[in-house]
């Protein structure tokens, strides 16, 4: 597992590592989040669920046609952010969901 708390530190891990799934806030410090899933979307079709404090139906309707595959918004479960993870590899693994490891 990496961690990234700018774009720029994600672009280098990214082009550096094989990531299986990107959680991405749209409240970077160095650059939109929304840029960076555009930007994903042009050169890869790894996971994203972006997870971020903004709520309105603009941002997740624009985050959802730029192809991310789920948007949680802040305050959220653990729980629940657990399981749309695990879900989401599973489908992109061809697994079913309780065949995911627990240690996400």
């Amino acid at each position: 597992m990496s961690e990234a708390a700018t774009a720029g530190e994600f672009y280098g891990i990214f082009d550096q590592s094989g990531v299986d799934l990107v959680l991405l806030d749209l409240n970077l410090p160095d650059d939109d989040g929304m840029e960076v899933a555009r930007r994903l979307r042009r050169h890869s079709n790894v996971p994203v669920i972006m997870v971020t404090a903004r709520d309105g139906t603009h941002d997740r309707i624009a985050g959802l046609e730029l192809g991310v595959d789920d948007y949680v918004t802040k305050p959220f479960h653990p729980r629940e952010l657990v399981a749309r993870v695990r879900n989401l590899l599973a489908r992109v693994n061809g697994k079913s969901p309780q065949n995911v490891k627990e240690g996400l």
